[in-house]
């Protein structure tokens, strides 16, 4: 089961860089072991080791809701 739900904003760090996202949908595994797939929407600049807008759910964290 997807731990984030649309709506949520994530970062997902790579070499020291930040990006922001905005989750659009969470797509369940599609079988046991696979990872949980995630339609982002990128604020700004999009990571280049995934020029699609889907990410896989561990590679990213859920900012804080202050």
């Amino acid at each position: 089961m997807p731990k984030l739900e649309p709506g949520d904003l994530i970062e997902y760090e790579l070499d020291g860089y930040k990006f922001l996202g905005l989750v659009k949908t969470a797509l369940p595994a599609r079988r046991r072991g696979q990872p949980v797939l995630l339609e982002v929407d990128w604020c700004g600049l999009k990571p280049r080791l995934y020029p699609s807008n889907y990410i896989p759910e561990k590679y990213v964290r859920k900012v804080k809701d202050k």
